[in-house]
């Protein structure tokens, strides 16, 4: 039976994000093994069962990256998440896993991503894009488009490959380069990370390209998604299944825009209210 890995990582101060990921994942997909990296050193004086939502919780040091501490010094702790989860992901697909997903430890799951069977179990390589729909008036094509263009036209929160040819080399590939010191000036003050999956379409065959609105909702395409809840309380957007949303951390860029571009979108806001919740529950116990 063909087997699936998710991963996520984060560092200590991200963990209780990383457990309502993990939670969610576990009630969307029971069968899924979900393993991490963390970005810290290990404390010894955490509670115990704190990483009990994790199969697997793997220390950054351990993925024998080459020239660890300046790779390491290259990055904060947001921009260390994709490449972190992309060095796992290569050494998992095939090994452990048919299929590997990556998901940010800022995201949360509320219906089953559909990816193992269906059109997109078809794909060797999955991408979600920011933005699905274009934007109409001034600011939100700043904040949307404009801002993908700068950081990355995928999103930086999702990705997934298969234990294929296509999906071997793109594994590969990616790690290689993501596994590299990656300042360049020429960039600007764009991070490199996410820009490597804009090439993916062109240099890899089989690539499936998500133009879901279920898919990937955050921030900067909240401007055209709207988030309505059921009669049976499930959670949708645009009229299909909420598969995952990337939630934002608190004063952060991507905060302020779900509160500009909600327009009064309740709906949004009690999710919202809720993860801030779901985070608040999970500090109390890391503190226990």
């Amino acid at each position: 039976m063909p087997t699936t890995a998710c991963i996520t990582t984060f560092d200590l101060a991200d963990l209780p994000a990383a457990r309502v990921l993990a939670q969610s994942v576990r009630a969307a997909h029971p069968t899924w093994r979900l393993h991490a990296v963390l970005l810290d050193e290990l404390p010894d004086d955490l509670p115990a069962g704190i990483f009990a939502d994790f199969d697997t919780v793997v220390p950054v040091a351990a993925l024998d990256i080459p020239r660890f501490p300046g790779w390491i010094f290259g990055h904060d702790r947001m921009t260390a998440r994709l490449p972190a989860g992309v060095l796992l992901l290569g050494g998992m697909l095939g090994r452990e896993a048919d299929l590997v997903v990556y998901l940010d430890a800022g995201s949360a799951v509320f219906h089953p991503l559909d990816l193992e069977s269906g059109p997109l179990a078809a794909a060797s390589i999955l991408l979600a894009p920011q933005q699905i729909e274009p934007n109409d008036f001034a600011p939100a094509l700043r904040d949307g488009e404009l801002a993908s263009m700068r950081q990355g036209i995928y999103s930086p929160a999702f990705l997934a490959a298969c234990n294929d040819r296509d999906g071997l080399a793109f594994a590969a590939w990616l790690a290689g380069m993501m596994g590299r010191h990656q300042a360049d000036s020429r960039l600007g003050a764009a991070l490199p990370g996410p820009l490597f999956c804009n090439l993916a379409p062109a240099l890899f065959d089989n690539v499936r390209v998500i133009r879901d609105p279920g898919y990937n909702v955050g921030g900067v395409n909240i401007s055209r998604r709207r988030i309505a809840v059921g009669a049976d309380g499930g959670i949708g957007v645009n009229g299909v299944p909420l598969r995952f949303m990337v939630f934002p951390s608190a004063g952060s860029p991507e905060e302020a825009m779900m509160e500009r571009y909600g327009r009064g979108d309740i709906e949004l806001y009690e999710l919202m209210n809720w993860h801030r919740r779901q985070l608040a529950r999970h500090a109390m116990e890391q503190r226990a």
